[in-house]
């Protein structure tokens, strides 16, 4: 284990190596891993002949961070933007998400209406998610960013996505998510908070490549935010509330995806 880090090492060493994880897959003996998952490593010989092994490293606290069993009528997460999941793009100016201050979690940001009435939320986003699954539907949270505060109970940006978790005082936590731009210009800048105090790194997704089509979207659009390199939870601390927030209030832009958010324990 290294700070905020844990390394696996796959054996005997002279042979091929095939990993579950990694985009294209890892192929060396040795990985660094800093989420909690189950990590497997296939090894092949001269001969052909293969082997597998796995292990399942840390703990998961986040309920759903894929999206992937995402329930409208009752997400897993709490939010301060306004839901029109399955609400899609027709034609009136103000249906989708067309409007700042709203979000959807499903498969496919932009709309072609009025050639596809049944998917897309916007005529100007485009995105796809980030899990890349192979099972269950691969939706991804989007969002056309906010340009104003929640002035109650005391002024906050408004909050994207939010999960409380109970905590073990002097425990080490990571946290980790990854943001796209679904246009381009007045780009988002994304940061977890944690008990109301910004942690971890900065997505500003203005340094990501822009995605102006269907055709312009990779895994390579999406940027990673994270722990830098962990959160402690203080002494006497048992809860942690955690929630992602734009730092940017600018409207004519700003529309971002999120996926793929953890929190837990490493080890």
């Amino acid at each position: 284990i290294v700070p905020g880090n844990i390394v696996l090492t796959a054996e005997p060493a002279g042979l091929t190596y095939l990993w579950n994880v990694g985009t294209p897959p890892y192929t060396t003996q040795v990985i660094t891993v800093d989420i909690a998952g189950l990590y497997g490593v296939t090894v092949t010989n001269a001969f052909g002949c293969t082997g597998f092994a796995s292990v399942n490293l840390g703990t998961e606290l986040v309920i759903d961070g894929s999206f992937t069993n995402y329930n409208s009528a009752l997400p897993a997460f709490t939010t301060e933007y306004v839901n029109k999941s399955q609400s899609f793009y027709n034609g009136v100016w103000n249906s989708g998400i067309m409007l700042e201050n709203t979000y959807a979690v499903d498969t496919s940001a932009w709309s072609n209406w009025p050639l596809l009435t049944f998917i897309g939320y916007h005529i100007y986003m485009h995105g796809k998610d980030h899990t890349n699954n192979t099972v269950g539907p691969r939706n991804f949270m989007m969002v056309n960013g906010s340009n104003s505060v929640i002035p109650l109970p005391t002024p906050h940006n408004r909050i994207i996505w939010q999960q409380n978790f109970t905590v073990i005082p002097n425990r080490d936590y990571y946290f980790s998510a990854w943001a796209m731009n679904l246009t381009y210009g007045n780009c988002a800048q994304l940061r977890f908070e944690i008990n109301g105090t910004q942690v971890g790194s900065i997505a500003d997704l203005s340094t990501a490549p822009p995605v102006t089509s269907e055709a312009a979207i990779n895994l390579s659009n999406w940027v990673r935010f994270y722990s830098t390199p962990l959160w402690t939870a203080p002494v006497g601390v048992t809860t942690a509330v955690v929630r992602i927030v734009n730092l940017n209030l600018a409207d004519g832009g700003n529309d971002f995806g999120l996926d793929d958010t953890s929190f837990g324990l490493l080890a």
